[in-house]
């Protein structure tokens, strides 16, 4: 288990172009949403509307992530991704990085 945010998928930016650590900071979960590109996650920042993907990647299951991210929404962004969260397919992967 680790934090989302120490998870090689956890989004480092979002749309638009805006700092990710104010984002993080400042920013409110909102929503969860999977698609054929994978995963979106919605942000609020200051009133404005942040999108990041998080796409298909072996091991994760973007399902199970939604689920799991979903009773979380209206949190502050830098509760939810300090969230411990089992980031890959096998324990001994993270040693492999």
């Amino acid at each position: 288990m680790a934090r989302l945010r120490d998870c090689n998928w956890w989004p480092s930016s979002w749309a638009p172009s805006i700092n990710p650590a104010e984002v993080r900071l400042k920013g409110t979960f909102k929503n969860c949403l999977l698609s054929r590109a994978g995963s979106t996650l919605i942000v609020d920042y200051k009133g404005l509307v942040c999108q990041a993907t998080i796409a298909f990647q072996p091991g994760l299951d973007l399902r199970e992530l939604r689920d799991f991210l979903l009773p979380h929404r209206n949190k502050p962004l830098m509760e939810v991704d300090s969230l411990e969260f089992g980031c890959y397919s096998h324990p001994d992967e993270r040693s492999q990085l």
